[in-house]
């Protein structure tokens, strides 16, 4: 058996620890004898290491920057126990006894709080067992050890699983197959809580595939985008999550469209354009027929593709206006469609999806959420290349969002086209003494193969 799997097997025991001494206390037979199995398989995973740690980044269990999806929601106590006290991971160490765990198990019960894990880290109990937050120094081993340095491979591993639940949704739709509405609150788990720990980062993912052909990675986009406009409005918790699932099955009805439609390069035929449409109504249906997915994603499927201004298809029946969650993944799912390669259209450099998208600001997109939407992302997202009016080529490596103009850029190559030796960044918000910018964008650089070099960390 791999260590993943003994992993597993050790978090599912840990549960049952705490669990039974939440009904039975610590000197319980029921409670020594689950002590007693998780020690085993601790004891037994810890002979090639000299630890192991686990992580909770959202709602995700989290071994060697991969998520246990499954075992994530089949213990969600464990995992909400864990967050409400401040435990961000947790590190088993090679010694470690049956009294450590039933010590550990009685400082998790439902009645303890922050301050007694305190208390208990405080007065040296736990010699064998090391708690703490992501990120922190800890003397964890290098191959076990699950920190901050690792986080893009979290994030990675997120926007992975979330292309891989549109791909078989995709192919369970055609057949005639529910949505597994189950594991899409798994991904989005993930998302929520890779946004909440590291927000720039997982903006950078939205445009590592950006130009990819493949229809599947616009629902994830989409989704990433439209989490990031609800956290910059205030929305958490149950709310967030609820956005995410309806933002990743806004396009249901378009995996039910012939393929042959979709990847067409010539113009559509009128009657091809309007099997292309109903995918708002057929998305609807398939997921009003989806048992859990609660009220918003069928209503976002069929509102996604209508205007602030009610202008766009198919035509609004009930009611004044669209739902809030609708306007924003209409932002979101334009911006991404305007920058991606289709086969019927050319990725437009982000420049110029900026001043498209504002064209239409008040008509078609609400202008306060486009207004969001953009302070958040930038009109250059990070990983861009761009040309300064120095002569000087940089990448964007933040934005600014005091004026979305002028990010920050990491200076590469020179006016003579040379390599910097020594690449250094700059704000572009920063002037002279006579008032005048340093220095400014021209505008993004189209490389060879058709991007502007914001496929971030591919």
């Amino acid at each position: 058996m791999d260590t993943r799997n003994k992993v597993e097997r050790i978090v599912k025991a840990l549960a049952a620890v705490m669990n039974a001494v939440d009904m039975y206390g610590r000197s319980h037979k029921m409670a020594e004898d689950s002590a007693e199995t998780l020690h085993k398989l601790v004891a037994d995973a810890l002979i090639d290491v000299a630890s192991i740690t686990i992580g909770v980044i959202g709602d995700e269990l989290v071994f060697e920057k991969h998520p246990f999806y499954d075992a994530s929601v089949n213990l969600k106590g464990l995992v909400e126990r864990l967050k409400s006290l401040g435990i961000e991971k947790l590190t088993f160490v090679k010694g470690i006894e049956k009294k450590d765990i039933l010590e550990f198990a009685a400082v998790i019960t439902r009645r303890s709080s922050g301050e007694d894990v305190e208390k208990a880290l405080s007065s040296g109990r736990f010699r064998h067992l090391k708690i703490g937050k992501i990120g922190t120094p800890e003397e964890e081993d290098e191959d076990t050890a699950f920190d901050g340095k690792d986080t893009g491979d979290i994030l990675s591993e997120t926007y992975r699983g979330a292309t891989d639940f549109i791909k078989r949704s995709s192919e369970d739709i055609r057949e005639n197959k529910p949505v597994d509405e189950g594991w899409a609150r798994r991904i989005v788990g993930g998302m929520v809580g890779s946004l909440l720990g590291n927000r720039d980062l997982l903006r950078v993912l939205t445009s590592i595939k950006s130009h990819d052909e493949e229809t599947f990675v616009h629902e994830v986009n989409v989704a990433i985008l439209t989490l990031m406009q609800a956290e910059a409005l205030g929305i958490e918790g149950e709310d967030l999550n609820e956005i995410g699932v309806a933002s990743l099955l806004h396009d249901a009805g378009k995996m039910a469209v012939a393929v042959d439609i979709i990847q067409k390069e010539d113009d559509l035929s009128q009657e091809e354009r309007n099997a292309m449409k109903q995918h708002t109504l057929n998305g609807a249906k398939i997921l009003l027929e989806t048992p859990g997915v609660g009220g918003l994603p069928p209503v976002v499927a069929f509102e996604h593709h209508i205007g602030h201004d009610l202008s766009g298809y198919p035509e609004k029946v009930y009611g004044k206006g669209i739902n809030l969650v609708t306007m924003m993944i209409a932002i979101s799912d334009r911006y991404d469609a305007l920058r991606s390669n289709r086969p019927r259209h050319k990725g437009m450099k982000p420049e110029e999806v900026y001043s498209r998208m504002m064209e239409r600001s008040g008509k078609f997109f609400h202008p306060d959420l486009l207004e969001n939407f953009f302070r958040i992302v930038g009109i250059y997202p990070p990983g861009t290349l761009v040309e300064l009016d120095t002569g000087e080529l940089g990448i964007v490596v933040k934005e600014n969002v005091e004026d979305i103009e002028r990010p920050v850029v990491e200076i590469l190559y020179d006016p003579s086209g040379e390599r910097v030796p020594a690449p250094y960044s700059i704000d572009l918000t920063e002037k002279t003494g006579e008032g005048s910018y340093h220095k400014s964008i021209v505008g993004s650089v189209t490389l060879p193969d058709g991007t502007t070099g914001d496929k971030g960390c591919q």
